[in-house]
């Protein structure tokens, strides 16, 4: 493919070689890291505070109906975890702050690290302004569609106006929450690879090397956790002043259904560009030795889209993690807010906030999950640190099972503490109130907690190098790239099998015990211990970070080595993530699915006995919404194609352009001749942003498209059709495309059987094969099904009165 000059895309700003006052870089000037980070802060002195106190001050503000106060023992519970979470996180900060890249005894090693650090801040940067103005600029529009319609079916402007703000809310918290996780990612990257030069020098310890990634993922995932109950409260607080009686839950809840959409538009756009940059990216830099026939690899300081790859790793796997489970977590609780809307005339207790603390249980589970994320996770980092290479994964376990095991206690004492006696709920189907108690409840939180766990163990058993799947397809390599391929297929689609039973047993057991709010209670229990899991997640990404850093920066082989262990065991566990986040994302799609169901059947006394299913025009689109998936995931697939192919066309036209990147000469030094780094960056920024368009289009059409013109019956079909496609496809790409990355891995590590040594290229090659094939698998595709399914179910929830309001929900086309 020939290189061409295409024009600077208006959110992007130009590059200018010949005006340098133009160059994209003068936006990003080099500062000192230690300026760079003090937006925590910030954050901390002028925006915590504030935002305590308007909680605070609705919560105490004296209803004009009845004669209460709003402050009671959630209020006082929500508000003291989120000092708490936001304090740990900036305790975890400042401890991964202490570390500083000049304590490397190496001082040219030690420049060398900082300027590769800022080069890849300054490629983040570029990335995060482009996307934010495109995410921005949809959100603005995207609201005012909210807006209008809602105002204008509902004929309240005020019940449209505060959809629109919590909207708003979500979205922008979202954002704030990514932006911080990314910084925390570059900013702690380095000094990973600082802590294990240091300790390589003190007698080859790992508790430093482990404990610095480990440290900035609780900062990240503790973080996020605080920032959504903190904005997320503070708006349902606020609403309350409105919506004070029991019986105006109903608009209460609904309002801040705009707030899960907010967080889902914000993933999906997360997910969908940062999966075909990391790709793009990532793929690109492997294959741009290769095909320019130039003796480099992806880490060489000589490859023009080395950088690239390290801020593809924190864009997709940091910045698209933490919008993605932030956008779980809200829509879990807003389904369960839902679902549990009518609770306030059903409790039985003459006591109003008793009806209020039994309606925001949800938070409080989560509260105490983040508690217990805390406890724990002084596990790790000191009451057992990591001492060898075999120890990560121990801990990484024990940190799991603990935080699992506490939560069961702590859920039941919440249950009874905070829940009535006996209340009654609106269920699915019929007019009758069924009843329910703290324990009932507490066994759904439970089916969600036990099973996050059993998922994870079951995605490591398709994907961890230490069982039999994962070396079955480093064996098939023997036989070349072809058996590989078929063999990771297999594996792919035979992984689905018991994550398929645990997630119908964990929907058919949580709904039995609480109709449909059972699963939203399921949804919110198996994302309970959210810190604890982003923690894991973030430390593979960031371990990756410094593992490249390393081999660029040509440090010595046993830093690189010990770079590389980190990375390897940051792999595994990212896959578990990968699996965990899948699972969430269905029982979050269906719950989503109850509550606009619960909606359809509160609006319109038609649909009060549920769907009916035996409908043509349901089996219809039924059909049609399990062929989206495979239509989104195509164009997914395509886009990372398309990346990969504009990146290696920059990387030749550099080597063309200057042909001394290729000397030997200037391996060891990056103030020399060098690549033009950032401008990788802006084509694989600038190609995802164009690329993201129709399938993004797709996901938000859709349910429009269909609930306006097709009705309520069609809509139903076309989301279970599309959850349904979406849980297999997802669970195959992304197991599939983990395995073959730990083969590759594997293949690297191997000592015993010659055959299957890196050493025979043979083998090794055919695992590269495998390893690319499902890069875009599992980081992208596979993640971007998951937004793709809640997202049409949280777009047909906010907009289900809009559909109703449409021939009685038949649609234009309805009879």
């Amino acid at each position: 493919m020939e290189h061409q000059e295409t024009p600077a895309a208006t959110l992007i700003p130009k590059h200018d070689t010949e005006n340098p006052q133009d160059d994209y870089r003068a936006y990003y000037p080099p500062t000192k890291w230690g300026r760079r980070v003090l937006y925590l802060r910030r954050m901390g002195k002028y925006l915590i505070p504030p935002a305590l106190l308007v909680i605070l001050g609705f919560s105490m503000m004296p209803s004009p109906s009845y004669n209460y106060a709003y402050f009671n023992a959630t209020t006082i519970l929500i508000s003291t975890t989120i000092c708490v979470a936001f304090f740990w996180a900036y305790f975890q900060f400042i401890l991964v702050a202490r570390i500083s890249v000049e304590d490397m005894q190496d001082k040219p090693s030690s420049d060398l690290l900082e300027e590769i650090q800022e080069t890849i801040n300054q490629g983040v940067h570029l990335y995060l302004s482009a996307k934010f103005k495109a995410c921005g600029a949809f959100i603005c529009i995207f609201s005012i569609i909210v807006f209008a319609w809602i105002s204008y079916t509902s004929g309240d402007v005020l019940w449209g106006f505060l959809t629109t703000i919590s909207f708003w809310s979500g979205a922008s918290t979202s954002m704030s929450c990514g932006y911080a996780g990314i910084k925390m990612a570059v900013f702690s990257n380095v000094r990973t690879v600082v802590c294990a030069e240091q300790q390589q020098n003190q007698g080859g310890g790992w508790a430093w090397s482990f404990n610095t990634p480990f440290r900035a993922g609780l900062a990240n995932g503790f973080q996020v956790s605080g920032s959504m109950l903190l904005s997320f409260y503070s708006i349902l607080a606020a609403f309350r002043v409105q919506y004070s009686q029991p019986t105006d839950w109903y608009y209460l809840t609904d309002a801040m259904t705009g707030y899960a959409l907010g967080t889902t538009i914000v993933s999906l756009f997360a997910r969908v560009v940062g999966g075909i940059f990391v790709k793009g990216a990532d793929i690109g830099a492997d294959m741009a030795g290769k095909i320019t026939k130039k003796s480099i690899g992806e880490d060489d300081m000589r490859n023009p889209a080395a950088i690239a790859d390290y801020v593809g790793d924190n864009i997709g796997h940091i910045l698209g993690m933490n919008l993605d489970y932030f956008g779980s977590l809200g829509e879990a609780i807003c389904a369960v807010l839902v679902l549990g809307s009518s609770i306030g005339v059903g409790v039985v207790s003459a006591d109003i906030n008793a009806a209020w603390d039994a309606m925001i249980y949800p938070l409080s589970v989560f509260c105490m999950g983040v508690i217990v994320s805390l406890v724990c996770s002084v596990i790790t980092t000191n009451i057992r640190p990591v001492t060898t290479e075999k120890s990560i994964e121990t801990s990484f376990k024990t940190q799991i099972f603990a935080t699992t095991g506490l939560l069961l206690p702590v859920n039941y004492i919440v249950s009874e503490a905070l829940l009535p006696e006996q209340f009654y709920l609106q269920p699915i189907v019929g007019d009758q109130y069924f009843s329910l108690g703290p324990f009932e409840a507490f066994l759904a939180v439970s089916c969600g907690t036990i099973g996050a766990l059993l998922m994870g163990l079951v995605t490591e058993y398709h994907t961890s190098h230490a069982f039999t799947p994962v070396k079955e397809v480093a064996d098939a390599c023997k036989t070349g790239a072809a058996t590989n391929l078929i063999y990771g297929l297999s594996l792919g689609y035979k992984s689905t099998i018991v994550p398929s039973l645990l997630l119908a047993f964990m929907i058919f057991y949580s709904y039995s015990l609480c109709d449909m709010y059972g699963v939203g209670l399921a949804s919110v229990g198996y994302l309970a211990n959210l810190a604890t899991v982003m923690a894991m997640n973030t430390y593979g990404p960031i371990c990756d970070n410094a593992a490249g850093i390393a081999e660029m920066a040509k440090l010595d082989a046993t830093i690189r080595q010990k770079t590389r262990v980190l990375n390897f065991s940051g792999v595994s566990f990212a896959a578990i993530g990968k699996g965990h986040a899948i699972g969430s994302a269905s029982l979050v799609s269906v719950a989503l699915l109850g509550a606009f169901l619960s909606r359809v059947r509160l609006s319109n006394m038609i649909y009060i006995s549920g769907v009916n299913t035996l409908d043509p025009l349901f089996f219809t689109f039924l059909i049609i919404g399990g062929m989206l998936p495979f239509a989104f995931s195509a164009m997914v697939m395509g886009s990372v194609a398309a990346t990969v192919m504009d990146i290696v066309s920059e990387v030749k036209f550099q080597f063309e352009r200057n042909p001394n990147l290729c000397a030997e000469s200037h391996i060891s030094s990056f103030e020399r001749v060098k690549p033009d780094y950032l401008a990788c960056v802006l084509v694989a920024t600038r190609k995802s942003l164009q690329e993201m368009i129709a399938p993004t289009l797709l996901v938000v059409l859709s349910p429009l498209i269909c609930g306006l013109f097709f009705g309520i019956i069609a809509l139903t079909g076309m989301l279970i059709g599309c959850i349904l496609s979406c849980i297999q496809l997802s669970l195959s790409m992304t197991n599939a495309g983990g395995a073959w990355a730990n083969s590759k891995k594997f293949i690297e590590r191997a000592t015993g059987d010659d055959a299957i040594k890196s050493g025979s290229s043979n083998v090794y090659v055919a695992s590269l094969v495998g390893d690319s094939v499902g890069d875009p698998l599992k980081d992208t595709v596979g993640p971007a099904l998951n937004v793709m399914m809640r997202g049409m179910t949280v777009i047909s929830l906010v907009f289900a009165d809009v559909f109703l309001g449409v021939n009685q929900g038949r649609g234009v086309y309805g009879a």
